[in-house]
């Protein structure tokens, strides 16, 4: 055969298995091309708070979210959200498991989120107080949760799924520090959120995040001013009916406290007994906030039957909190009976006088049309004698009459016939 002939066949041998792996390769490549796997994030949370995350950066249109369930077999998906932002309101063991999230044209996000039933929410404060107008600082909980591999110093806060140097950059909120502790310059009535701080695990393996919450509520600065009368608006008086009830309110307002002083009261007194005394029938107050620094309270008071005493009396509404006190006065003047008795009964005679009257135009109406229809259209006369049109008009439901010099009145009235004529008819 010789060298020609042993180089031919070791090529030929050679030439399958080289074929086989660069077309394998090539393949391999061009499906790892093809296929794009959403990034994974792991995720710890802690029992009972409540957890939020964006499926991308800004609102996609028909996003959903899906569960795979706590296993790592392949289910089949359930939805569970068809919005841009994950809200759990309070995370159970049964939360745990893995999440996507995606729209038309394909997966997003991947999540794998794991449920710490460790007690991490006894190792920093839940909930933080800022005042309206002035800085403040929101703490991450240092939850370590029994992982000290946890870092204290790599911390992101968010908001509504939104990082917050993502807020600062698109609504110009002013923060002065980020980090385990979030400084805020200046707090505003937005603030009042819930906010998450992430912590990022160190160490090989996947990178677990660990989030905490954080409900932050804004309050107002204490008010500088006294409670402000709202109703009555000045020292008035007030007509009453001796044996009726009446009802004496007092409407006020009440700047913002942290420590809650406000109170209104009523008191009578006399002119012989100058001497405040709590006025007995009053109701439970109402309080409604108005504005995040403004109350309102409505206190009323209740006089059963009106007597002589009371007319004799001053009723003082006494408002009061930690700025001061405001007053008001009530005098209840006698109506006059006659006229209240005499309104009452003016007033269903006139309406009876009302109705009778209008039935009895109504009546003469009626008549008066009937009347016309029988002297007129059913007149054998009226059709065909003459070329003459007569019209008769009736009005009030009697006839026109015309006097002559006799003094002898005659009216025109249809004649048994059908035709009109005169009849005589003295006075």
């Amino acid at each position: 055969m010789g060298w020609v002939g042993l180089t031919h066949l070791f090529v030929l041998a050679i030439t399958p298995a080289l074929t086989e792996g660069c077309c394998h390769d090539t393949q391999r490549q061009r499906t790892s091309e093809s296929v794009t796997h959403p990034p994974r994030h792991h995720y710890r949370v802690v029992l009972g708070e409540p957890f939020e995350m964006n499926c991308v950066a800004s609102p996609g249109s028909d996003v959903r979210w899906s569960r795979f369930g706590a296993g790592s077999g392949v289910k089949d998906p359930v939805p569970v959200s068809t919005e841009n932002l994950l809200k759990i309101p309070a995370v159970t063991a049964d939360h745990s498991g893995n999440y996507s999230c995606g729209n038309e044209s394909g997966a997003l996000l991947d999540l794998q989120l794991q449920v710490s039933r460790r007690a991490c929410s006894e190792l920093g404060p839940k909930q933080v107080t800022l005042t309206l107008g002035a800085g403040g600082g929101i703490d991450c909980p240092n939850s370590t949760c029994g992982d000290p591999d946890l870092s204290n110093s790599q911390v992101t806060w968010y908001k509504m799924g939104r990082s917050i140097s993502e807020l600062q950059n698109v609504f110009q909120w002013d923060v002065c520090t980020e980090g385990p502790r979030l400084m805020l310059c200046k707090v505003f009535d937005l603030h009042s959120a819930v906010f998450y701080c992430d912590r990022h695990a160190r160490g090989p393996g996947p990178l677990w995040i660990t989030r905490r919450a954080v409900n932050v509520k804004v309050i107002p600065l204490d008010t500088e001013d006294p409670p402000t009368i709202l109703d009555p608006n000045s020292n008035k008086t007030e007509e009453v009916v001796i044996g009726e009830p009446h009802t004496l309110l007092c409407k006020v307002t009440f700047g913002f406290e942290r420590n809650i002083s406000s109170k209104v009261q009523w008191y009578t007194n006399t002119a012989a007994d100058q001497a405040l005394k709590f006025l007995i029938g009053q109701q439970e107050q109402t309080r409604e906030k108005t504005t995040l620094s403004h109350t309102e309270v409505t206190q009323v008071a209740v006089l059963k039957v009106v007597t002589e005493l009371h007319l004799q009396q001053v009723f003082t509404c006494l408002a009061t909190n930690a700025k001061g006190t405001t007053n008001c006065t009530i005098r209840l003047r006698r109506r006059d009976a006659a006229g209240h008795w005499l309104t009452g009964a003016v007033v269903p005679v006139v309406c009876v006088l009302l109705l009778t009257g209008l039935g009895v135009v109504l009546h003469l109406r009626t008549l008066e049309l009937t009347l016309i229809y029988r002297s007129y259209w059913q007149s054998s006369a009226h059709v065909g004698e003459d070329s003459k049109d007569i019209d008769v008009f009736l009005s009030h439901a009697w006839s026109h009459v015309s006097e002559d010099g006799t003094g002898t009145h005659t009216a025109l009235l249809p004649s048994p016939s059908g035709e009109l004529g005169t009849s005589p008819r003295k006075n």
